[in-house]
């Protein structure tokens, strides 16, 4: 909120913050946590102690909003919540983006270093997958095996990984928070198989939910070479030769983070 207080250098832009002072309170780990009060992914717009928890917490920001408002003396925030794009901050604590499910339970995470980076001689003599990049000059591109955090925390039967997940109910999900928690837009995306859904359903299941959801990103599963992700089976995670748990990466905790 005090960041609304630095002047715009548009007159007219300032006039609209001065009234609205619209600020984003939001979270990440939805999915997570979610699971850790035993509601699978497709099970959230039905689980009455998520709505009561939301609507909570919502209100707890609108009531506080207001206190701090009055406190500077500038007018009450109209809009408080929203679920942010956090793809980046939220791979450094290891948690689920925004709403998104896990993209899988098991996946290689691929990640590009510069190809004079002095870490690539250990990474490939500990025995990773390390080879050029397909897109940028003068980089590599090491392949980690990896497992999601969240099948250490509870049951694989609550773990639902992207491609489990139907576009429709990625659009419940949406509307369920809109309702109860975001009064600003929200970040969400549904990935889908283009052989599962045409154009014309991907419009047919847009349209009846536009009354409900403000903003919303469907993308297809069409694979690439050398994707930051790869899912794989239990059975190829384990045959690994090295493993990580989640998807933060351990050199970002000492400031020299790969991730990019």
């Amino acid at each position: 909120m005090r960041a609304t207080l630095a002047l715009s250098s548009d007159a007219r832009q300032e006039a609209v913050k001065a009234v609205n002072r619209r600020i984003g309170v939001g979270f990440f780990g939805f999915n997570d946590w979610a699971a850790m009060l035993g509601v699978a992914y497709p099970m959230i717009p039905g689980s009455s102690e998520i709505r009561e928890r939301l609507a909570v917490y919502k209100a707890v920001c609108g009531r506080v909003a207001g206190e701090y408002a009055a406190e500077l003396g500038i007018e009450v925030p109209v809009k408080t919540t929203t679920v942010a794009p956090t793809g980046s901050i939220a791979k450094l604590p290891g948690v689920s983006e925004g709403l998104q499910p896990p993209y899988a339970r098991y996946f290689i995470r691929r990640v590009r270093y510069a190809a004079n980076d002095p870490r690539l001689e250990d990474l490939i003599a500990q025995g990773y997958d390390v080879e050029p990049c397909l897109y940028s000059p003068n980089t590599e591109v090491v392949s980690f095996p990896c497992r999601d955090a969240l099948m250490d925390k509870v049951p694989a039967r609550l773990v639902y990984q992207s491609d489990e997940i139907a576009l429709a109910s990625y659009l419940e999900v949406q509307a369920f928070v809109q309702e109860v928690w975001a009064d600003n837009a929200l970040s969400i995306t549904g990935n889908f198989y283009r052989d599962d859904v045409s154009q014309e359903g991907l419009e047919e299941l847009l349209a009846a939910r536009l009354p409900l959801v403000k903003g919303f990103t469907a993308m297809p599963e069409d694979g690439r070479p050398q994707s930051p992700y790869e899912r794989l089976t239990e059975a190829e995670y384990e045959a690994a030769e090295h493993k990580s748990v989640g998807q933060a990466m351990d050199d970002c905790a000492t400031g020299a983070c790969p991730i990019r």
